[in-house]
């Protein structure tokens, strides 16, 4: 029938053994879930960041009547672009390495998220002779624990109440 005996130390073995992979599988697994969701974390925080930022500039770019060319840097990281809207002056420019936008004067505020950093920011000036452009070309990076995710954008602009 059924022995009143204990488990034997061999089977006491195998099954700490099993328990033993068990948990190991299920640690690199938990391990392997927090690396990627930083990631992921990581990569929208990047992405967010460009589209706040580009949406920004080419929204403001569209609405300016002209570029102050002497406040602005161009074809150069990093770049700074001052324009003149029908209300206001804008400037969009780079202190450490956070994307900061400037309206008559006073900060507005960071353009980019916590975490991403703005490795270059280079504005090109287009004039056609008939309107004038701008060419923004973006490259960030977000660092989430030992990964680093760098990636580039751009976007162009005419503005719109420029025409000569």
């Amino acid at each position: 029938m059924f022995s009143k005996q204990g488990m034997t130390m061999v089977e006491t073995l195998v099954y700490v053994a099993v328990l033993v992979v068990l948990l190991l599988a299920i640690t690199g697994m938990l391990f392997s879930m927090t690396r990627s969701y930083a990631a992921f974390v990581g990569a929208r925080n990047l992405n967010a960041s460009a589209s706040i930022a580009l949406e920004r500039m080419t929204r403001e770019i569209r609405a300016a009547n002209s570029i102050t060319a002497g406040s602005s840097v161009f074809d150069t990281s990093p770049g700074r672009l001052t324009i003149v809207g029908p209300a206001t002056t804008t400037e969009f420019y780079i202190a450490g390495d956070t994307l900061y936008v400037r309206e008559n004067g006073v900060d507005s505020g960071a353009l980019t998220r916590s975490g991403v950093s703005v490795d270059s920011l280079v504005f090109r000036q287009l004039d056609s002779g008939i309107s004038s452009g701008v060419r923004i070309e973006l490259t960030l990076s977000a660092v989430t624990g030992t990964t680093t995710k760098t990636e580039q954008f751009s976007a162009f602009s005419v503005l719109r109440n420029s025409y000569h």
